[in-house]
Formats: C-alpha cells, sequence, structure tokens
C-alpha cells in the first residue's frame, strides 16, 4: 500500500514538474493569426496595429490622437523573429514610417485623415516587400 501511494505522489509530482517546465502553447488560433512569434518587434507592431484604428477614430471625430511617436520609435531597434529580417530596407521603411507617423501629428486636422492614409500605405509597402503576412488586416485600418 505504501508503494502505490508512494508512486502516486512521484506521478503527480512528476506530472507538475513537467507542466511548470514545458513551454507555455498558444492556441491554434493564436498560431494562424500571429505565426511569427511573440518578438519584440512582433508584439511592436500588434500594438503599431491597435493604436492606428484607435487614431483613425480620433483622427475622424476631430480628437487629437494620442502621441506615439517616441513609443514606435522602437521600431528601429526592436528584435525581430528572423534576423534576415531587418535589413538595410527594412531600416529605410521603418524610418519612413517615422516620417509619415510625424506628419499625422504635425498635419492640420482637416489634413490628418490625408496623412493617416499616407502613414498606412508606407506600413503597406514595408510588408509587401519585407513580411506580407499581415497585409490584410493592414489594408482593413484604412477602411472607413
Amino acid at each position: 500500500m505504501k508503494k502505490l501511494l508512494l508512486l502516486a505522489v512521484f506521478a503527480f509530482s512528476g506530472t507538475i514538474f513537467y507542466q511548470c517546465t514545458r513551454p507555455a502553447q498558444t492556441s491554434s488560433a493564436d498560431a494562424v493569426k500571429y505565426p511569427n512569434k511573440d518578438s519584440e518587434l512582433a508584439l511592436l507592431m500588434r500594438e503599431m496595429e491597435s493604436e492606428a484604428m484607435t487614431m483613425r477614430e480620433a483622427i475622424k471625430k476631430g480628437e487629437e490622437p494620442k502621441d506615439l511617436r517616441t513609443r514606435f520609435e522602437a521600431i528601429l531597434t526592436a528584435q525581430s523573429t528572423e534576423a534576415s529580417m531587418k535589413t538595410p530596407a527594412f531600416q529605410v521603411m521603418a524610418k519612413n514610417y517615422l516620417k509619415s507617423l510625424n506628419k499625422v501629428y504635425e498635419a492640420p486636422k482637416e489634413e490628418r485623415l490625408e496623412k493617416y492614409t499616407l502613414m498606412i500605405n508606407d506600413c503597406m509597402n514595408c510588408h509587401k516587400a519585407q513580411c506580407p503576412g499581415p497585409l490584410v488586416r493592414i489594408k482593413k485600418l484604412n477602411t472607413p
């Protein structure tokens, strides 16, 4: 009886240890939606997408959008999923995005939506060249 109890405790402890040390599993929906895992750059770009939607709505309402320029400068230094993604072309396109973002904030209110659209187009141009997966989601950022 003691051996059986000892075996049960050992099996239970082993199961707990295995569950606590194995990497977290992502759902299949997350794996499809975010195939490039959670690198700094991937997380930043998800945040950029979310904030772009919020920005568009604020601009449409004539409100001042939240200033994200300093936050999104991290695009230049964020660690990517694959080192091969951070090419000189990526750096140029990332700087173009930051310039476009800056123009959104500097534009008069009546021109902000136009500048916002140009900024999203910069996102699309980069993704066409570097990482086409998110293009469908990016196009939605320009949808009224």
